[in-house]
């Protein structure tokens, strides 16, 4: 490509796609091509005139960004690889094993909804406790070494 013929195409107007994480700049020509349009309706597209049709938007996502049909935004697919909205790469090993992690999410999950009610109820039988003070009489006679007596005064 010869240097005045770059710079003629960077001077163009282009049609501003984005998906909240990616953007691309497309041409007229580049709109031509991937939405089977015509020249004239391209320009009308870049220039506001025109929409897209939410199928047009959608074909425009899968075929320019990479984006999964279906998916939520941010996912891509790029050189044959997913990616998620992070920007992490996804392996083969990493989607065969996506369900199992996500049983295991869930066990932790209803873990912690236990651990979470056990903790609200300690803390209420604690606060009962405090509302109720008590002592403790420990008797400390050396008749059994290992058992000891308790005496609840209130």
């Amino acid at each position: 490509m010869k240097i005045n013929q770059a710079s003629r195409i960077a001077k163009l107007k282009k049609f501003h796609l984005q998906d909240h994480f990616r953007v691309r700049f497309l041409t007229a020509s580049d709109l031509t091509r991937h939405l089977n349009v015509s020249l004239s309706h391209a320009y009308r597209l870049i220039s506001g005139e025109s929409t897209l049709t939410d199928t047009q938007r959608q074909s425009l996502r899968c075929t320019v960004l990479g984006a999964a049909p279906g998916w939520p935004e941010g996912w891509y697919f790029d050189d044959g690889k997913l990616y998620g909205p992070t920007g992490r790469h996804f392996s083969p090993n990493d989607l065969e094993h996506y369900e199992f992690t996500l049983q295991i999410m869930r066990l932790y999950e209803l873990d912690m909804k236990r651990l979470v009610a056990k903790v609200n109820r300690l803390e209420a039988e604690l606060k009962e406790i405090k509302d109720n003070p008590f002592r403790v009489y420990v008797n400390e006679n050396p008749k059994p070494r290992y058992v000891k007596h308790l005496r609840i005064i209130k």
